[in-house]
């Protein structure tokens, strides 16, 4: 359980993160997190819980970095970011809470 939310982080997300395997809840909103969802998310593939919303992430997110084989991803908090194009969450199989916007009018979710 890592909750780091409001702290008023700068810069982006560590790579680093997806190297801790056994991370179940990762909590990173309310900050100021710029650039994009490291790859090594994908390596995550214990998580029940990820809250990234409010902060200024942007770029495309794919199902692999959020629902890797074998997630059991419950919740994804991702809204008020700059992220773009079209995310399809079906890869999401345990998926139970979504609160997801992906741009403002060009991109849309698909759970």
């Amino acid at each position: 359980y890592l909750d780091l939310s409001r702290n008023y982080l700068t810069g982006s997300i560590p790579t680093a993160f997806g190297s801790l395997d056994k991370l179940r809840v990762l909590m990173l909103g309310s900050n100021y997190l710029n650039g994009t969802v490291p790859a090594s998310f994908g390596k995550l593939n214990r998580l029940k819980l990820l809250d990234l919303e409010f902060n200024f992430l942007s770029g495309r997110l794919s199902p692999q970095q959020l629902c890797p084989a074998g997630n059991v991803l419950q919740a994804a908090y991702l809204r008020a970011n700059n992220f773009t194009g079209s995310l399809n969450m079906t890869a999401c199989r345990r998926l139970e809470i979504a609160d997801i916007q992906v741009g403002e009018r060009d991109g849309a979710a698909v759970l």
